[in-house]
């Protein structure tokens, strides 16, 4: 019996050797340990030999078909493999990897980041989403440190295979906006306003915008605020009344 279950699992990854017709027709896969060990060579490969890599299933031979893997890094920080079939030829099964961070990993790989820049100790960080393995891509996470929580901003900006690294996006803090937008308005207005409201952080981020209520006058004036430009830590932004 134990002889027969071993054809079986061969004629499964292979489709051939065994004999009889259902298991030549069977659809080839990649077991998850074959996949397991592409994955370990190819970040090892890269300069970034993995603890551990988990794949909890097999990889389908039929284009389209996906599967994960679970990868802890050597620093501490932990991303996901996501192989995709390509192409079939009998028994040949083509597959790409990308990478990706779920929620959970990118909590921990930005921790992690944090402590490698020798920065304040971090007492929890909580992300609202995973992080796509494509440059540009982003996500928000919740940095506490102490009493004081901040909403963070980070990005992809290198991708190259099942690397990818990510940067935190400098920002303006809400009070500190509110604060220099007071003193602009003052110069422009030769009044400065008695308040100024701001619904979020200004993100360093040529582009990004946020509308803020400036307090003169009779009453509130809506405003926008668009980032111009972005010097390492140094954010410059433009603003106008809204529409």
């Amino acid at each position: 019996m134990a002889a027969a279950v071993g054809c079986l699992a061969v004629a499964a990854l292979t489709a051939s050797g065994c004999g009889g017709p259902d298991q030549r027709d069977a659809t080839p896969v990649v077991s998850k340990e074959a996949l397991r060990e592409h994955v370990s060579n190819q970040l090892t490969a890269a300069g970034r030999a993995p603890r551990s890599v988990t794949c909890p299933a097999d990889l389908v031979g039929e284009v389209g078909r996906t599967a994960s893997c679970d990868v802890v890094l050597g620093d501490g920080g932990g991303m996901r493999a996501n192989a995709r079939v390509t192409a079939v030829d009998g028994t040949a099964v083509a597959y790409d990897t990308t990478p990706s961070m779920t929620q959970g990993q990118l909590d921990e790989s930005l921790r992690a980041a944090v402590r490698r820049a020798g920065s304040a100790a971090v007492d929890a960080v909580s992300c609202e989403s995973g992080l796509a393995g494509t440059v540009g891509s982003t996500a928000f996470c919740n940095v506490t440190t102490g009493p004081t929580t901040v909403h963070q901003m980070v990005a992809v900006n290198h991708v190259d295979g099942l690397v990818m690294t990510f940067v935190v996006v400098p920002h303006i803090a809400k009070a500190d906006l509110e604060a220099s937008l007071q003193a602009r308005v003052q110069q422009q207005l030769g009044q400065r306003p008695y308040a100024a409201a701001c619904r979020d952080d200004l993100q360093g981020v040529p582009g990004s915008t946020v509308a803020c209520d400036v307090f003169v006058g009779a009453g509130p004036r809506p405003f926008t605020l668009v980032v111009t430009t972005v010097r390492g830590e140094d954010i410059d932004y433009r603003f106008a009344p809204s529409q």
